[in-house]
């Protein structure tokens, strides 16, 4: 059993979901499921203008 303080603790799951998040995202680009970010914004704007 390890005991630690609560700040310990959050700041390592923290960093957990951070590495977790950028293997996502790794395995999301060699998988060539990205879009370019001008490409998304502009999608974003045509879908919300009134």
């Amino acid at each position: 059993m390890v005991i630690m303080n609560m700040e310990t603790y959050e700041c390592a799951m923290f960093a957990n979901d951070l590495h977790r998040k950028l293997g996502e995202g790794e395995r999301s680009i060699e998988a060539g499921e990205t879009m370019d970010a001008r490409d998304s914004l502009r999608e974003i704007r045509k879908k919300y203008e009134r």
